[in-house]
């Protein structure tokens, strides 16, 4: 709840003291904020110790959404990511791999009609609040933050390859070239050039 906060992910819709209701935007779509644990194997905080650690992500519950729009998000096959991996080994290039921290809700949302909605056994959020950033569970969530991180990789000189959608390249002042792959939030940039990484 923290996390959805401090991005500014829901604004929280105007209260008419009359009626006692919610103002709602007219041809709004309410989507129920849902809790979803999970297990991660990840560092323990308390330890330092690596194991399955039980996490809890909020995402919208997007089976509302019935508009035959699409909202494909190129994620790529992780064969392209076997592919990269053994032409990078093949050629002596280094890798480094990582995990984007709030990914989605660094993403301005593409929908701009859609209501969450909290429900009381969910602490410390509004209960009716606009959409302002990609979530999970949302339609265009993974769309939202695809858009968001193409336009900073190609305001850093990034070229988006035309095949392997996921995938980025740019030349180093060395010569050499970097490569960065996305699958999701996840990222694995390599190049023979350590420093250039």
């Amino acid at each position: 709840a923290q996390k959805i906060l401090e991005e500014d992910t829901l604004i929280p819709l105007p209260y008419d003291l009359v009626t006692k209701r919610v103002i709602k935007p007219p041809g709004c779509m309410v989507l129920r904020l849902i809790r979803v644990r999970e297990y991660k194997f990840k560092v323990d905080p308390t330890t330092g110790v690596k194991r399955h650690l039980e996490c809890c992500r909020f995402v919208c519950d997007g089976s509302a959404d019935k508009r035959e729009d699409s909202f494909y998000a190129e994620t790529p096959d992780r064969i392209l990511l076997f592919l990269v991996t053994s032409i990078g080994a093949s050629i002596g290039e280094h890798v480094s791999s990582s995990d984007v921290e709030r990914a989605y809700l660094n993403a301005p949302s593409l929908d701009r009609n859609i209501v969450v909605f909290v429900p009381p056994d969910i602490k410390g959020l509004p209960t009716w609040s606009m959409l302002n950033k990609g979530l999970y569970g949302s339609r265009a969530g993974a769309l939202s933050w695809q858009v968001w991180i193409d336009s900073i990789l190609t305001k850093q000189d990034y070229q988006k390859c035309d095949v392997a959608r996921g995938m980025y390249t740019k030349e180093l002042s060395s010569g050499e070239l970097l490569r960065v792959y996305r699958h999701s939030d996840d990222f694995r940039v390599s190049s023979k050039d350590v420093r250039g990484m």
